[in-house]
């Protein structure tokens, strides 16, 4: 019979083998751990079952969790055909690795609790980070992965807590709800976390780098390729009370290309010539606090208003693929802004929301409009849409070009369309 020391010698065996050659080679630990993790959770939950094993959580619910959510996945990967980073192959979005690694300590977290599944979310973290290191994968491929695994694991081991019986007397026949007490509770309760996970396509309408001598490189335009990409988004939604909520998102973003400057540059010490064939590396992620209040209510019309703290990594980085020449730029931002929020109610299912967070100043700018089209499901899932209209503007750092020291500025804009799923927990 399985105990608690046999569950954590099945966790932690696959990882001896390899475990003194993970500093060495992170992208073969990464492959490795992909594996060993959702095997962990099989394995586990197979030896552990039982009949007093609620349903839910049996192994079998792993099996269809994993499997539906892979097809899932590779649907997705062979449909849009994103480039990966190293330029292999259109296999990047998302990422299998994290998918496998996130699916296994998702369950695991929800079948045996954090003791075993916060270190497999962390082993499955560093899944992700060997997948990005290896530029096997940007890092919204990673956090795609990552959702797909979350979610089909929580529809998958979400308990069913209304239990229907049947009853028939001489005089009428009933149908009883048994609904526990913990659970009646948490009914009556409004949601006070709700996680939203969002994919979909980014349109780039403007990528640039230019400084105060006007010499604009546009990398979005530098060859003739798709200029539209295909991104993540992840929100955590605090519901304080019935007029206040906390909104924390986390947006990383990536673009790489290929091709000829079209002037000569100087960026400090360094010259790109346009006659090399040259590599820009642009990086941004993006971290968002939000606390919003309502300020009006008029039947279905909500208004809100509110401040955010927007916090910005921002990378540009160029290599010439014909020499040794190397230019990297990078900042972290710190923007305050102001938030409008204007929510409509069409019935107990369907609403829309729009927002928009705004903040200018003579070295940032920073504007994001967004329409939410929200279908609620059921208590805890609902189905929303989004458009999504981003400008960033920002100074970086000091290059030279001729005589002068100038500022790098990013600036860019992009139109984003995500599909979502929105869970209260």
């Amino acid at each position: 019979m399985f105990n608690r020391r046999l569950l954590i010698l099945i966790f932690f065996i696959h990882l001896v083998p390899y475990s003194g050659q993970a500093y060495d080679d992170i992208e073969k630990a990464g492959d490795y751990l992909q594996i060993a993790i959702p095997i962990s959770a099989f394995l586990s939950a197979y030896g552990l079952e039982d009949e007093n094993t609620p349903y839910n959580l049996s192994y079998k619910r792993f099996v269809k969790s994993f499997s539906y959510g892979l097809l899932t996945t590779h649907i997705i990967k062979n449909t849009l055909k994103k480039r990966r980073p190293n330029g292999d192959n259109e296999k990047s979005f998302p990422s299998g690795h994290t998918f496998a690694a996130v699916s296994g300590a998702a369950y695991i977290y929800s079948r045996f609790g954090y003791k075993f599944g916060i270190p497999a979310y962390l082993l499955a973290g560093f899944v992700g980070y060997s997948r990005i290191d290896s530029k096997n994968h940007y890092a919204d491929d990673v956090l795609a992965g990552g959702i797909i695994a979350y979610l089909f694991n929580e529809y998958f081991t979400e308990p069913d807590n209304i239990e229907i019986h049947f009853s028939k007397t001489q005089d009428e026949f009933q149908v009883n709800l048994e609904v526990p007490l913990e659970d009646s509770i948490q009914l009556l309760k409004k949601n006070e976390f709700q996680l939203k996970a969002f994919l979909g396509p980014t349109f780039i309408k403007s990528l640039k780098i230019n400084d105060e001598n006007k010499l604009d490189y546009d990398i979005a335009n530098l060859q003739n390729e798709k200029k539209d990409s295909y991104t993540s988004l992840l929100e955590f939604q605090f519901n304080l009370n019935k007029k206040g909520k906390i909104l924390i998102s986390i947006d990383p973003y990536q673009h790489l290309v290929r091709g000829n400057p079209s002037n000569d540059l100087q960026y400090e010490n360094t010259i790109f010539q346009n006659s090399e064939l040259t590599e820009f590396n642009w990086t941004q992620y993006n971290l968002e606090l939000d606390y919003t209040r309502k300020v009006y209510n008029l039947g279905p019309v909500n208004l809100f208003a509110g401040m955010g703290l927007f916090t910005n990594y921002g990378k540009i980085e160029i290599t010439s693929l014909q020499s040794s020449h190397h230019y990297l730029s990078e900042r972290i931002g710190f923007i305050g802004n102001l938030i409008g929020q204007l929510g409509w109610n069409y019935s107990n299912s369907l609403s829309s929301l729009l927002k928009l967070n705004w903040f200018d100043d003579s070295h940032n700018k920073f504007s994001k409009l967004e329409v939410d089209l929200k279908y609620k499901l059921d208590r805890r899932w609902e189905i929303i849409t989004r458009w999504q209209h981003f400008v960033r503007k920002l100074t970086l750092g000091d290059s030279k070009n001729t005589q002068n020291a100038v500022d790098i500025i990013s600036d860019s804009s992009f139109d984003s369309i995500y599909f979502g799923m929105g869970y209260n927990l």
